[in-house]
């Protein structure tokens, strides 16, 4: 299935682009010694398939032996494009983060799929955009990014707040009262 995006292009019904792209060692190393800054991975939510009460391995190793497995070398050099889909331009994903929560220092990994070389770790700054009467809650991508604002809890949406399908997505995390 596939809807409008808001550049008037068809683009298919789905949360993310798919784009990968494997981080190279060096590039892991230079943010990791950026002063202030968290890989994007040390934060990872992984949850294995069954929970601590049902571990064959018994609840103690469930933790160290479980999400070891889970959180491989390739799981942790691996970056997904986290704007949407069909956008135009370079594919975005946050490689690290700021640890005092200053989203203007965050981290993104830029990069032309199928260009050997086209890939950039830069600052461009937060997004500004608040969404619509929520107020509350801000783009989580960067400055001047492609296509939809990708709120929080809430998925794509566009300047007014409504996503892909024309609705206002309904977002618990966050009051929908002005102040």
């Amino acid at each position: 299935m596939t809807t409008q995006s808001i550049d008037s292009r068809v683009a298919p019904d789905r949360d993310l682009c798919l784009a990968t792209l494997r981080v190279l060692p060096r590039e892991a190393t230079y943010v990791q010694e950026t002063p202030g800054m968290t890989l994007f991975w040390e934060e990872l939510a992984i949850e294995p398939p069954h929970p601590a009460e049902r571990c064959p391995r018994g609840h103690n190793e469930h933790y160290v032996a479980c999400y070891a497995e889970m959180i491989t070398p390739e799981v942790r050099s691996t970056l997904e494009c986290t704007l949407m889909p069909a956008h135009d331009g370079a594919h975005a994903a946050e490689i690290g983060f700021s640890e005092d929560g200053v989203c203007d220092q965050d981290m993104w990994m830029s990069w032309q799929a199928g260009v050997p070389g086209a890939r950039q770790i830069h600052q461009p700054g937060e997004c500004r955009w608040a969404l619509g009467e929520l107020g509350t809650n801000p783009c989580v991508l960067f400055k001047d990014h492609p296509g939809l604002h990708r709120g929080q809890g809430i998925g794509f949406v566009d300047d007014e707040g409504l996503n892909r399908h024309g609705e206002r997505p309904y977002d618990d995390t966050h009051s929908t009262q002005r102040f």
